[in-house]
């Protein structure tokens, strides 16, 4: 108990350990952690997993989640490990990640992850959106964050970009989405902004023109780059390579300062 670790994380009250170094598979009624549970391998959840202490995912290992994760403490994604989520994501609390984080569809299953906490996703990290993403809470950005074809992410709080979002889908802000003065958002598909939204960038974003290449192999035959803006979308520095569509209803304005 109270042991140190270079991850910075509290460890006060952390008691009992799970090492998980085969396949752990969770599949009837609910399971809740209020220890700390070191997946080494593989770790299958499909019915309900709660999680009020301590998940560390160490180095290429795999959760699958085709049931409920419900996040209320803190889950570790480590580098080149992975979370996957093919049902229910919900995070209260805190999301390290350092790995990829999928969210995705499976068979019948489409992914909802729903943040209402703080995820932070670091510089070797990448989240992969293919389904329905929700951010409530606070999104952070210094690694990748890439919305694919048939991902949807909406937008209620705070979303700080600080690196790299490609968005192949839909992305939809309704409150406060900063681009901040290291970061490039490159939109191949539609990103609209509420008329409660307020956009800000500080440096690059790209709307590219119909059927363009890009580097995640992602077919985009007919598809163009669209910006809605029903609020105020800020250019406060940087700049704006628009190769398609600019969109301004009545309400909404561009602002190129």
């Amino acid at each position: 108990m109270n042991s140190s670790n270079e991850d910075g994380i509290n460890m006060t009250t952390i008691e009992g350990i799970i090492d998980n170094d085969g396949e752990m598979v969770h599949t009837y009624n609910t399971f809740t952690n209020i220890g700390r549970i070191n997946n080494n391998l593989q770790f299958n959840n499909i019915a309900t997993f709660n999680n009020d202490s301590l998940v560390i995912n160490t180095t290429n290992a795999v959760i699958n989640n085709g049931g409920s994760i419900n996040n209320n403490r803190h889950i570790l994604i480590t580098q080149s490990s992975i979370l996957q989520n093919s049902n229910i994501l919900n995070n209260t609390s805190s999301i390290t990640l350092n790995g990829i984080l999928e969210n995705k569809i499976v068979g019948s299953n489409t992914g909802n992850f729903t943040n209402n906490g703080n995820l932070n996703i670091n510089s070797t990290a990448e989240l992969k959106n293919y389904a329905t993403m929700t951010n409530d809470d606070k999104v952070m950005i210094i690694g990748k964050m890439k919305n694919y074809l048939t991902g949807s992410i909406t937008n209620n709080d705070t979303i700080i970009n600080k690196n790299i979002v490609n968005n192949y889908g839909t992305i939809t802000n309704i409150s406060s989405f900063l681009n901040d003065t290291e970061g490039t958002i490159t939109n191949y598909n539609i990103l609209q902004n509420n008329i409660t939204g307020t956009f800000e960038t500080t440096n690059i974003i790209v709307n590219k023109g119909l059927n363009a290449s890009n580097n995640d192999s992602v077919t985009l035959t007919g598809i163009t780059g669209t910006l809605h803006s029903h609020g105020a979308f800020n250019l406060n520095s940087g700049y704006l390579d628009n190769q398609d569509t600019l969109n301004s209803v009545i309400v909404g304005t561009f602002n190129i300062r």
